[in-house]
């Protein structure tokens, strides 16, 4: 039998340190993140866009707003819902490694725009300043 997915490596961890995150980075193309908790600001989804790593993460709190209008909402799953998660899941594990890789910089080019400081600055102040 011709199974596609004999050279899936599937690695699941619990807590590590964070030198060895960022070398567990080195090897991962995804990150699964099926949470149903409102998080208002979701780091490790965050941090896994900013090294280039996909998110496949639920439609929930502040991963909504981040993963809006850039490349990774194609991988937003419904909260609880495994058919879901199962088919973003394939989906990943339909592209090989160039479509991966474009992808993933894509991804971290995006992200770095959008959580850009300077922009966020501008745009407080302009809220304040709207304000009076």
């Amino acid at each position: 039998m011709n199974n596609k997915y004999e050279n899936l490596r599937i690695k699941l961890v619990g807590r590590v340190e964070y030198h060895e995150l960022l070398k567990l980075h080195e090897k991962a193309w995804a990150l699964v993140f099926p949470s149903i908790w409102e998080e208002p600001l979701p780091y490790a989804v965050v941090e896994v866009m900013a090294l280039g790593t996909i998110p496949i993460a639920s439609r929930v709190g502040g991963v909504t707003e981040l993963l809006n209008d850039i490349i990774a909402q194609q991988f937003m799953v419904s909260p609880s819902s495994i058919n879901d998660l199962v088919k973003k899941i394939s989906t990943m594990l339909s592209l090989n490694t160039d479509e991966l890789k474009v992808l993933g910089f894509k991804l971290r080019s995006e992200i770095l725009r959008k959580l850009d400081l300077d922009k966020i600055e501008r745009r407080i102040i302009e809220v304040f300043e709207e304000g009076y």
